[in-house]
């Protein structure tokens, strides 16, 4: 039997492998998992009526159950729902909302309210789409991050934010966009009357996440003043924007984070159009940019370790005055948070920087907030949600019996 001649790997193959073994295991993991399964097809679901029927923010549009053996008596649903872009204009996105196994207890479920970490800007990455999809190697998104809420007793609603799943301008790192949908998903798991929830009310977020909880913490003492938020929890948030963006580009080497830097101005552009790509991207950067807007996050950044940054970028978009003002606006800790707020931040994190998030906490103690920050020794950023998961749902217990909550603002 003749034997195959064997492939003759190209440039681009080879320069794919050379990049993964500079990632790490848990990112090769992850990178693995997205290649084996690109974004699903759209479904139906997910386009909202046209015109959009009038609507208050929180309303729901349409709802539909899911269904699967991961539940094991869990109740989920995914919703579409009104919210309000940073335009002002009402618009549609899509969420989650889960109801807990067993009985409701007397005056129903306390809420954690998510905020998802970053997963691509692409419509195909909503999280709500997959939720329950996952592999061998990596378990779905509700088994990864709603599960530990809804053991813990809490009735969870995530939004996938603007622009992912509902159609619209990608919100990707845009402060009052992302705040507002996280607001506005509490108020449609407040209105939905297949679950009985409490007005206990905690808001979580992770990377991306992070940063959308920490908007919503600012934004509803006059967004959503009715709401209760109980207390805020991030895990490695992305909160100093203009140093994670310096730290993006501290290298002229390959790197993962030069995909996160693709997305910001890809979603970036299409929300402040004036502020032109030819001011940041190389003429390759704008050919490429379409990678950021067609693939899922980990997929997404395979393609942008090809080459290093300056293939794709002129100059590191901080530097750019007009940039550098949306960098501002879009960092929180602008004004104080009206409920206590726990911080939970990897040492070993080399995305979200850990004296980041350190001069995030400085800032919002500064402010008057009562913050507790813990650091994990060694704990990288694809994985802070391990060892924090416990530490946070022993704070939001210790919040619901009313004990006052710990801070590092003043020891």
């Amino acid at each position: 039997m003749m034997t195959p001649p064997r492939p003759n790997p190209d440039k681009k193959s080879i320069a794919h492998v050379g990049c993964v073994k500079r990632i790490g295991f848990t990112l090769i993991t992850a990178l693995l998992c997205a290649c084996a399964a690109p974004p699903p097809r759209l479904p139906s679901f997910y386009t909202p009526p046209n015109p959009l029927p009038a609507g208050q923010p929180g309303q729901i549009i349409r709802a539909e159950s899911v269904d699967g053996t991961a539940l094991k008596g869990v109740k989920l649903w995914r919703i579409l729902y009104h919210s309000t872009a940073p335009s002002g204009e009402d618009i549609a996105v899509s969420g989650l909302i889960a109801q807990p196994a067993g009985p409701v207890p007397p005056g129903g479920f306390p809420v954690v309210v998510m905020a998802h970490g970053t997963s691509g800007i692409a419509q195909s990455c909503a999280p709500s789409i997959h939720v329950l999809t996952g592999t061998i190697i990596q378990p779905s998104f509700y088994v990864r991050e709603m599960k530990p809420f809804l053991e813990a007793g809490f009735a969870v609603v995530m939004t996938d934010y603007q622009g992912m799943g509902a159609p619209g301008p990608y919100a990707y790192l845009i402060g009052t966009s992302e705040g507002r949908t996280v607001l506005d998903s509490r108020r449609a798991i407040r209105d939905f009357a297949e679950v009985s929830v409490s007005t206990k009310t905690f808001i979580w977020g992770v990377s991306q996440g992070g940063h959308a909880a920490a908007f919503a913490g600012e934004l509803a003492a006059t967004y959503a003043p009715e709401l209760d938020i109980t207390g805020i929890a991030l895990e490695a948030p992305a909160a100093e924007l203009i140093d994670l963006v310096n730290s993006m580009f501290a290298t002229d080497q390959r790197s993962a984070t030069t995909g996160l830097a693709m997305m910001i101005v890809g979603a970036w552009s299409r929300t402040y159009p004036n502020d032109a790509l030819d001011n940041v991207l190389t003429a390759k950067g704008k050919r490429d940019l379409s990678a950021a807007y067609n693939k899922c996050l980990f997929a997404e950044i395979i393609d942008y370790l090809i080459e290093p940054p300056d293939a794709y970028f002129k100059t590191n978009p901080a530097t750019v005055p007009a940039w550098t003002a949306h960098l501002i606006a879009n960092t929180p800790g602008q004004s104080p948070i009206r409920a206590p707020i726990f911080v939970a931040q990897g040492s070993a994190d080399p995305i979200v920087l850990p004296a980041t998030t350190t001069a995030f906490v400085q800032k919002m103690c500064s402010l008057g907030n009562v913050v507790q920050l813990k650091m994990y020794p060694g704990v990288q950023h694809l994985n802070i949600s391990t060892p924090a998961q416990p530490d946070v749902l022993a704070w939001m217990a210790a919040r619901l019996r009313a004990e006052p909550p710990p801070s590092t603002c003043n020891p």
